[in-house]
């Protein structure tokens, strides 16, 4: 539905501030048209000289960071010898109503000597950065976002070495309590650049754009072990997983034919096929259908072993010294990247 408000009625409704008045005004001049069925209308107020600067300031720090991310992906990074084909993940979510839907998954292999899955993590950590120091959104009652706006103010910068990072991390919770927003990186030669919101012992000040420009030229060094960026305390964006791992099946499952047998068994499944990603999904109507599924297909008489998370945080931390991005075959022992999220499934 279009609303038709005078000009005269926005050009002072951008000269007086947010208030009751303004949205009473705004609502008056609709139902002179429209009656009981006016719509409401929300008019932005022009941004302060303050937020306009900085608002600037974060569009430029993206403009380079975006070129930076141009030239990361200009030239073809190749897959590992075995990248996405050394084993198969089974997952499942809960949804709403009851729902369950289930998974196969082939991942990538997420290592720093795979070209491929160390250009994507590259990515992450820009994208993340990025989000973190440029924007401070503003979050409504139920935490949803009301407006975006630029990060206003200083954040606090230094560089420090890998050992003196825990010292310092507990000296910054001490003194400003552990909802203090930080971040750091650790770079290739074990230095680490810490950013947070707050004021530490031997920290300076910077605004977050050129904050987030320093960070970012240090991407290009980052450690290949895992958890080389972190963001703690009111700067964690980890979010709860959606998805719980039931197996790990160590080889790669034919998918072509568990959609068959789930076609035999009367299941409508979806093929997810991605440069990053290759995966099955099925619902089924709650946890005893989808059991009597994975059975069906014989996932749960399969002879591999699921995963525990001691062995994959011991796995994980192997690292053979090779450069990042250089790939290797089996013998190759690279840091593996974060844990995967399959996120939205072909449903939506």
């Amino acid at each position: 539905m279009c609303v038709m408000v005078p000009a005269e009625v926005v050009r002072a409704a951008l000269e007086m501030p947010i208030s009751r008045e303004l949205w009473a005004l705004i609502d008056r001049e609709q139902r002179k048209d429209l009656g009981a069925e006016a719509v409401p209308v929300y008019v932005v107020p022009p941004l302060s000289p303050e937020i306009q600067r900085a608002a600037d300031a974060a569009d430029a720090a993206r403009r380079q960071i975006d070129a930076r991310l141009k030239a990361l992906h200009e030239h073809p990074a190749p897959r590992a010898l075995f990248c996405g084909k050394l084993w198969t993940i089974h997952l499942r979510r809960v949804l709403d109503g009851g729902a369950v839907e289930d998974g196969l998954i082939r991942p990538c292999c997420g290592r720093s000597d795979c070209p491929h899955c160390w250009r994507r993590r590259l990515s992450r950590v820009y994208a993340r950065l990025t989000a973190c120091l440029l924007d401070d959104p503003e979050r409504g009652d139920d935490g949803t976002i009301k407006r975006r706006l630029p990060r206003l103010g200083s954040v606090h910068v230094a560089e420090v070495s890998w050992p003196e990072w825990p010292a310092l991390d507990r000296s910054i919770r001490r003194q400003h309590g552990g909802d203090c927003g930080r971040l750091r990186l650790r770079r290739f030669d074990n230095r680490v650049l810490v950013v947070c919101g707050e004021p530490f012992r031997g920290s300076r000040a910077l605004p977050p754009a050129e904050a987030c420009l320093l960070l970012a030229e240090a991407v290009e060094e980052l450690h290949p072990e895992r958890n080389s960026y972190r963001q703690n305390g009111s700067w964690y964006d980890r979010q709860p997983a959606r998805w719980h791992q039931v197996q790990r099946f160590l080889s790669a499952i034919d998918l072509d034919g568990v959609a068959g047998t789930l076609a035999e068994l009367g299941q409508k499944a979806r093929r997810l096929r991605s440069p990053n990603l290759q995966g099955l999904f099925w619902r089924s109507v709650d946890a005893a259908s989808a059991d009597a599924t994975a059975a069906g297909i014989g996932l749960s008489s399969d002879p591999a072993r699921p995963s525990s998370a001691k062995e994959e945080h011991c796995s994980s931390r192997r690292y053979s010294g090779a450069p990042p991005g250089a790939a290797q075959g089996l013998e190759g022992r690279g840091e593996r990247g974060e844990e995967f999220d399959p996120g939205a499934t072909p449903w939506g």
